[in-house]
């Protein structure tokens, strides 16, 4: 096989594989244990309950059905055991505090989108 061959699948099967591995990193790495949920106290500071929180959070908005509070910006992480009442764990935060802390059942997330504009 020559090196203009060899060069491209090798590239290819490189990348191919650093993001099968993170992918497989960011999907374990957003699991939040119900326990730690649950002994995170609303008011706590952002640094502390990061110290609990898992290193990703989930990809994408699943919580795009629901509004955050006034001046908060949240944050979702799967349950490490889903149930249909704790598929999600939202914690949203107004500047450096926990402002709330909700497990997001499976039928809050699989309702319509609503419309950008729409109330």
């Amino acid at each position: 096989m020559t090196a203009g061959v060899r060069v491209p699948l090798l590239a290819t099967a490189t990348v191919a594989a650093l993001t099968l591995a993170l992918f497989l990193l960011a999907g374990t790495g957003n699991r939040l244990d119900p326990a730690a949920f649950d002994r995170l106290p609303t008011g706590i500071d952002r640094a502390t309950a990061t110290a609990v929180l898992p290193p990703f959070q989930v990809v994408g908005d699943p919580g795009r059905t629901l509004a955050p509070p006034p001046g908060g910006r949240c944050e979702y992480y799967w349950s490490s055991r889903p149930t249909d009442e704790q598929l999600i764990f939202r914690l949203c935060f107004a500047g450096d505090r926990l402002l709330t802390k909700e497990a997001v059942p499976r039928a809050a997330l699989s309702g319509p989108v609503p419309r950008e504009g729409a109330s």
